[in-house]
């Protein structure tokens, strides 16, 4: 065996030896033939070259110009001018050069084999026609033509094209021409690779359209014959630049709608049979159109890069891509992102399933995004109902399902303020974050959010924020059913804090059951109205929301368990729904027209269909709450009804705010709007409100007031009330109340009836002491006793009419008449006020026969105010037309200053009367005629008073035996008085007084002054008639200047000016006086000294000051000084005789010589032509030193002093008689002769007789009992020594 196998061995190797030699020989042969004898001749083999390859190739061919040469060890050829003709013998393909190396594989395989064949700048075109038919050069590649030279082509090793220009021409696509310029072309099909039809190519030429770049295509392709292309198969490669995906498609079927972009790409084609199998393309494109299935939407996206893939499948296809960013002017903005999706076609349905890992991706784009995807209408219209938004990171979902219905889905991802609307029975949320995963079975979702919002759209009216939420929720569907768990989900807000925990089961039966608890700590009842469930009935919750108000709450606990469809669980049957919490410091309005109750303590329940609060502590006005209870026995009703009981206690002037600002204001009809009040009460309130229609509440209650005190504008106080009021929404009702009214005791009634009015008795009785305490000093000093009274109230539509009588038995006066009467004596007083329209009343008044008064008042800004009225006075009033009140009437007697007196003791109330009504009225007119007004302690008889008001003040015309003129008072400033008078009598002292009562110790006046502007035509004090009166003062700062004061007689002028100075400390007036005289006997006769003094004319100035004001000019505090400066009068009645000139020097006539009497001395009186002397006058005390007096028969010299308050005097008189100078003296003493004699002496012995003649006096005494002591004569140069005190 073994030697058989080495001779076997041995014959095989002497047969391949053998074989291998031959070969050898054959190629050696070959070569040498070729090289020596074909190639240098190879023009001579041209036309049988040329046979051969058209017969190979099946058309006919020229070649130009051939030669040959060698490429190493193979044959290389040179071909120009090479023409191809068609069938019908046209030339298709013409190719100007041609260079062909021959391979040694062409003995072998029976045919030409090339192993390189260059062709430079070929002109080819290549068209497929509409049947399909393809054609280059006019050559048909497949079909019956048998495109053996395509074939022939393909099986040389290596093809090279350089500079080529092909046009392609389209008639199946009806696409226009395409020409590709510059075209290289390289194809290598080693001959080893051949036997399995492989091929690869590279291809770069620029199109004249679709790019503005050189297109780069390569191949590695399996195919044999090119009139076979669907048995081929191949991967081709291409990249494009600066290209218009739009213009290629002409010539190019995408395998997805891609309509429209720019940019660059490179792709990778996988085909088979004809068509593409998988195409995978990198991209780079702006403004891209495209649809990634038939069933999506058209997407156009501003930019897009990545990585693109399709497969086809035999049920379908698939699209991929990978690392995708997309931005979309719609908000579209994907990041590195992922997607698959995949279409299949099974049992007639159509099947979908995809992908999706995006690193970061923005929710408010995922409906555009969404609108891309090939997802089934229900879920693009569940998410745009759900309105995504937010960020998601780490996202990955997953989906599968038919067109119509998702069956599986997936999604896990992280977020960050995520949000999404409710739907169905999934509750909305905002600005969530946290992580989920999920799948068509279960789910988690982690929660840990700042500043969220849960939207439990079915359950609550509102979204409930969250600054802080934590927690987790997870849920579990199978079997059509939903689980869902929610584990300390914790939740802090500005309105409470606190966890959740719970579960739901959505099984669809009767709402799904849910089991929660929540346990908040502590919240805000501001924010209550968050967390009222929807399916509280509609008016309940408008109660709840405008209800309870604020507050703060602790210890809140929320039990639910039960199916949803029973909720709230009625009785707690079914199931079971509470919430209890505790409410401090709270504010709660339990009707919309009810006082609000604050800083209230209640406890808070929610149990089934039944609110009910209870307050242990809260504030309602100032009412303090003692106890309450707020209830709703049924939340769900349609119709719900609110409960409340209350007691409460609180000063009754809380409790009149309470009824006034509740619906109990409506049964008084206004009558408690502008009451003041004090005291304390107690409320006791039931309420029944229907909250659908609340003016059909039911109210019912009582205050009780202890010790109160009311008042009002209309009414007089009441004080020491005591009394229960009962109310109910339809009236008031009071009985027996016990208070007291001006210091006395009284009762009262009060009743409401259907028309809201309220009616009032009233009775009581009026005490001396009560009046003054309440009106204080005054008036009521001079009442005594007491006096029983009764009053009828009524209140309609806030308007007050009452009826007040008295007959005043038991109460007696000592007031000035008319108001005087003893305690027996009847005198009736009657107030009545009746409304005689909405916005008039008229009040009537009368008190005995003597004073009556109707008065019509007007609504004015909501205050009453006298309109128009008359006050009488022993006439009967009546209205007048115009506007204001008048006074009118007669009287027989008033002592104003017995009313002064009184007045002036009026102190201020010990309790403020506040039931006197508004003052604030005018008077009209001023109608009096008093018999005799005793006035300042002076009488004024026959008086008529007509006086009007004028602009600026008053207007008078005074008719009296007294006063006659007009007078004005303008109110300007300070005011002043104007007065053009007749007549200005000082009027007589009051008969009876003694001395002026309103005289006393001065004080600085408080008031400020009037300007006053008088002239009176006739001007008397006493029986003097003073003549013409003109006077002018004014106020100036704090003194008041008198700037004119002017008498004028016929005889006399007095002009003086002065001031009065209003000083805290020594206030005093002071004046200047100047008063001429042009006939002083006259002057003297005006005065009340007529026969006086006859003829003479006289100047007395000076200036006299003393304390207080004018008016109270006292001559105790006189001081000042004054000059007298007469001439040229006489002395009247004195008797002649020289005897008498003598007598002057006795006592007993020396008193007479004091006035001037020198009767018994002259009998035609005295005549003197100057009387000269100054006098200063200090607290009282005047003194002269130089008082003179000289006539032609004597001169008179007086110096002293004599006090004008004690009325003495003490004076030194000296009387020199002129005998020696006085003819007429001498002729009236003893004739002419003696005269003579008497002169002729005196002259010669140096004036010896009126040295003799003269005499001094020292007077002493009081001026109605001056006493003489005789003086010792006095030198002329001597002084009067000091006086000592008088009557010493």
């Amino acid at each position: 065996m073994k030697n058989m196998v080495k001779k076997s061995l041995l014959w095989v190797y002497r047969a391949a030896l053998v074989t291998l030699w031959l070969i050898i020989i054959v190629l050696a042969t070959s070569v040498l033939s070729l090289r020596y004898i074909v190639l240098p001749h190879i023009d001579t083999y041209k036309d049988k070259i040329v046979a051969e390859v058209s017969a190979a190739v099946g058309h006919p061919i020229t070649i130009g110009d051939l030669k040959a040469s060698w490429d190493g060890l193979n044959p290389h050829f040179s071909m120009l001018d090479v023409q191809l003709y068609d069938a019908e013998n046209r030339p298709a393909l013409s190719l100007s050069h041609i260079e062909a190396t021959l391979s040694w594989l062409s003995i072998p395989l029976f045919e030409p084999r090339l192993s390189s064949l260059a062709v430079y700048k070929p002109e080819l075109t290549v068209r497929r026609e509409a049947d399909g038919t393809l054609y280059v050069a006019g050559i048909a590649m497949g079909g019956p033509a048998r495109p053996e030279l395509a074939n022939w082509i393909l099986r040389q090793d290596q093809i090279d094209v350089s500079d080529a220009t092909i046009l392609w021409q389209d008639d199946l696509r009806k696409a226009p021409p395409l020409t590709l310029n510059n075209l290289r072309l390289a194809i290598v099909s080693p001959a080893w690779k051949g036997i399995l039809g492989q091929h690869r190519f590279a291809l770069r030429a620029t199109p004249s359209a679709g790019s503005s770049s050189p297109i780069d295509i390569r191949g590695n392709i399996y195919g044999k014959d090119v009139s076979e292309l669907n048995d081929w198969r191949g991967t081709i490669y291409g990249k494009l630049e600066g290209t218009d995906i739009a213009a290629w498609r002409h010539w190019v079927d995408y395998p997805f709608d891609l309509r429209e972009g720019f940019g660059a790409a490179q792709f990778w084609l996988d085909f088979s049979k004809g068509a593409p199998q998988k195409i995978t393309t990198d991209v780079i494109f702006t403004q891209v159109k495209t649809r990634l299935s038939k069933n999506s939407a058209e997407a156009t996206l501003n930019n897009l890069s990545g990585r693109l893939s399709w497969i086809k499948y035999d049920d379908g296809q698939e699209v991929k891509a990978e690392r995708i960013k997309a931005l979309t002017s719609d908000g579209l903005n994907m990041q590195n992102g992922n997607l698959a999706l995949r279409e299949r076609s099974a049992d007639g349905k159509e099947w979908t399933e995809g992908s999706i890992q995006l690193d970061e991706v923005e929710l408010a784009t995922l409906n555009t995004f969404v609108a891309y995807l090939p997802l089934p209408a229900a879920t693009l219209k569940q998410i745009a109902d759900i309105a995504p938004e937010g960020k998601l990171e780490k996202l990955d979902a997953s989906w599968k399902g038919s067109v119509n219905q998702t069956n599986e889905y997936s999604i896990r991802s992280k977020f960050t303020d995520l949000g999404m609307k409710p739907y169905e029975n999934f509750p909305g949320f905002s600005n969530l974050s946290g992580s989920i995963d999920a799948d068509e079975t279960d789910g988690s979702l982690s929660i840990n959010s700042q500043k969220a919002e849960l939207n439990l759209e079915k359950v609550m009216r509102w979204p409930i924020p969250a600054d802080k939420l934590t927690g987790e929720v997870k849920w579990n569907i199978q079997k059509n059913q939903t689980q869902i768990s929610v584990n300390n989900l914790a939740i802090v807000n500005e309105h409470l804090a606190g966890t959740i925990n719970g579960s739901y089961l959505l099984n669809h039966l009767r709402g799904g059951y849910l089991n929660l608890t929540a346990k908040l700590g502590h919240g805000n009842a501001a924010y209550a109205h968050y967390y009222y469930p929807k399916t509280i009935g509609e008016h309940t919750l408008h109660w709840l929301d405008t209800s309870i108000l604020g507050g703060k709450l602790e210890d809140i606990n929320v039990t639910i368990k039960g199916n949803l469809a029973d909720f709230p669980f009625p009785n707690n049957k079914d199931g079971l729904f509470r919430v209890t919490a505790k409410l401090d410091d709270g504010l709660l309005e339990y009707g919309s027209s009810w006082p609000k109750i604050d800083g209230i303590k209640l406890d808070m329940l929610f149990e089934g269909v039944r609110m009910e609060l209870n307050a242990t502590a809260g504030n309602i006005l100032g009412n303090k709450i003692i106890k309450a209870k707020v209830a709703i026995p049924q939340l769900h009703t349609e119709a719900p009804i609110l409960t409340v009981v209350a007691d409460g206690a609180g000063p009754v002037s809380e409790g009149i705010k309470f009824i006034n600002n509740s619906p109990v204001h409506r049964v008084t009809d206004g009558f408690t709007d502008t009451l003041r009040t004090s005291g304390n009460g107690n409320l006791h309130l039931e309420l029944m409100v229907p909250l659908k229609d609340e003016d059909a509440t039911k109210v019912k209650g009582t205050y009780t007031i202890t010790n109160g005190s009311m008042a009002d504008q209309e009414i007089p106080e009441l004080s020491k009330i005591n009394g229960k009021l009962e109310f109910t929404e339809s009236g008031l009702h009071a009985q027996n109340v016990n208070t007291w009214i001006y210091g006395g005791p009284a009762q009262f009634n009060l009743a409401t009836s259907k028309d809201h009015s309220v009616k009032i008795n009233a009775r009581g009785r009026l005490t001396d002491s009560g009046l003054k305490q309440t009106f204080g000093a005054g008036i009521a000093d001079g009442l005594s006793g007491s006096a029983d009274w009764a009053a009828d109230i009524g209140v309609v539509q806030k308007q007050l009419e009452l009826v007040v009588s008295s007959s005043l038995v038991g109460m007696a006066s000592t007031l000035p008449p008319p108001l005087n009467k003893a305690a027996g004596d009847v005198m009736y007083l009657k107030v009545e006020k009746k409304q005689t329209s909405a916005t008039q009343d008229l009040i009537t008044a009368s008190l005995g026969t003597n004073i009556a008064a109707k008065i019509q008042r007007a609504d004015q800004n909501g205050v009453m105010k006298i309109d128009r009225g008359e006050i009488g006075l022993n006439v009967a009033p009546a209205l007048p037309t115009q506007q204001g009140l008048n006074i009118r009437g007669t009287l027989d007697n008033l002592d104003a200053d017995e009313w002064r007196s009184i007045f002036s003791k009026t102190s201020a109330p010990n309790n403020t009367n506040t039931s006197n009504a508004n003052t604030d009225f005018s008077i009209a007119k001023v109608d009096l005629v008093i018999n005799t007004l005793d006035i300042f302690d002076k009488r004024i008889n026959g008086l008529k008073l007509i006086a009007k008001p004028i602009a600026d003040g008053w207007s008078a015309n005074v008719q009296s035996q007294e006063v006659t003129g007009d007078v004005q008072w303008h109110k300007p400033g300070n005011g002043k008085i104007v007065a053009k008078l007749k007549n200005l009598i000082s009027p007589a002292t009051t008969p009876g007084t003694a001395i002026l009562k309103t005289q006393g110790d001065f004080k600085q006046q408080s008031e400020q002054y009037p300007a006053l502007d008088i002239t009176a035509d006739n001007f008397e004090i006493g029986k003097k008639k003073l003549g013409k009166l003109e006077l002018l003062a004014s106020e100036q700062n704090d003194d008041w200047s008198i700037e004119k004061l002017r008498m004028v007689t016929p005889e006399s002028t007095i002009n003086a000016e002065g001031e009065w100075h209003n000083w805290k400390r020594s206030p005093n007036t002071r004046i200047n006086i100047t008063w001429d005289i042009t006939d002083l006997g006259k002057t003297l006769e005006r005065f009340g000294y007529p026969n006086t003094i006859k003829g003479g004319d006289a100047t007395l100035t000076g200036q006299l000051k003393w304390p207080g004001s004018p008016h109270e000019f006292d001559t105790l505090g006189l001081s000042g000084n004054l000059q007298l400066d007469a001439d040229h009068g006489q002395i009247l009645k004195i008797q002649p005789g020289v005897g008498r000139l003598f007598s002057v020097l006795s006592l007993q006539n020396l008193p007479r010589r004091l006035t001037f009497d020198f009767r018994d001395v002259f009998s035609s009186g005295f005549t003197f032509d100057k009387i000269t002397s100054s006098v200063k006058i200090n607290n009282g005390v005047m003194r002269s030193d130089d008082f003179k007096m000289e006539g032609p028969t004597a001169r008179v010299e007086i110096k002293g002093e004599t006090d004008i308050q004690k009325e003495t005097q003490h004076l030194y008189v000296k009387v020199t008689p002129y005998v020696s100078d006085s003819l007429s003296l001498a002729a009236l003493a003893g004739g002419p002769a003696v005269g003579g004699a008497v002169w002729l002496a005196q002259k010669l012995l140096k004036d010896p007789i009126n040295k003799f003649a003269a005499d001094e006096y020292e007077i002493v005494g009081t001026w109605d009992n001056p006493q003489e002591l005789k003086s010792p004569e006095l030198k002329s140069d001597e002084k009067i020594p000091a006086i000592r005190p008088l009557n010493k």
